[in-house]
């Protein structure tokens, strides 16, 4: 192999190497974001649970008075 092609080919592993650095970085910070928004999902739907039981219990009670009028 001449020297020319193990320059290139040389270049081109370095290319590669850098590639896969900036791939593994872009999945390490897509991984914490996936995991920041199950959280916020998993809070959203708690959240979404405690208002329509609270709704419900409202409903309830509005329900009883009307039927106590």
């Amino acid at each position: 192999m001449s020297e020319k092609n193990m320059q290139m080919l040389a270049q081109r592993v370095d290319q590669l190497i850098d590639t896969c650095r900036q791939l593994d970085e872009q999945n390490r910070y897509l991984l914490t974001q996936n995991g920041k928004l199950k959280e916020e999902r998993a809070q959203l739907l708690k959240n979404y649970d405690e208002t329509r039981s609270r709704v419900e219990a409202m409903l309830t009670r509005l329900k009883t008075l009307e039927q106590n009028s």
